[in-house]
């Protein structure tokens, strides 16, 4: 799914991604954890060969959990790429075959990673052959555009003591660019006004 994280730049988005922004292995760094943990949208791409990489079995884990305290209103996208829910969620053929392995050097994990892609296949989530017909680009435009949105409706921390902005504002009409699937720039100029009053001694 390059092209999804290549369409998150063209938007905008910042998105982290594990695979090539951190040193693999098989042990998840802090450094990870702390990602998912501060990112709003979690997206979990379910492939074939998903459940025979114990990382990405740990990754999913501490997902959940993060969608189930609930403390940053985490949100998770569950995208089926090239796998149907109902192999995830009853872990079937190849899901089947990567458990097996992992049966013999993970059995400590195991119960927790099935349980942790069950409860992820029973997200609401998109399905690549289902509702895309196996376009991934149109599956591509409609995630992002999804996210894009709910970034968008917010208010925006502007500061406090502003002064003589509204009518500038409005002249702007910043409102034509919320929620754009283009880049936009725009600069801003602006000065200080300092008053400091002089001391007694100095009159």
């Amino acid at each position: 799914m390059d092209h999804l994280f290549k369409d998150f730049r063209q938007k905008g988005i910042l998105a982290f991604r594990d695979d090539n922004q951190l040193p693999r292995g098989e042990e998840i760094s802090s450094q990870l954890y702390k990602a998912i943990e501060e990112s709003r949208f979690l997206i979990v791409i379910f492939s074939k060969n998903y459940a025979s990489s114990s990382w990405c079995l740990r990754e999913l884990v501490k997902i959940i959990e993060c969608k189930q305290t609930g403390e940053h209103k985490h949100e998770v996208q569950i995208i089926f790429y090239d796998v149907k829910p109902d192999v995830v969620r009853k872990q079937t053929e190849s899901y089947a075959e990567a458990f097996l392995k992992h049966e013999i050097s993970n059995r400590i994990e195991v119960a927790k990673w099935r349980e942790a892609l069950i409860m992820a296949s029973n997200l609401s989530g998109w399905d690549l052959q289902g509702q895309a017909n196996g376009y991934e680009s149109k599956l591509i435009d409609s995630i992002s555009k999804e996210i894009l949105v709910k970034l968008c409706n917010g208010p925006l921390h502007v500061g406090e003591n502003l002064v003589a902005l509204d009518a500038r504002i409005e002249k702007m009409n910043l409102l034509r660019f919320v929620c754009s699937s283009k880049a936009h720039m725009v600069g801003i100029c602006a000065f200080w006004m300092i008053s400091k009053e002089r001391p007694n001694d100095m009159d």
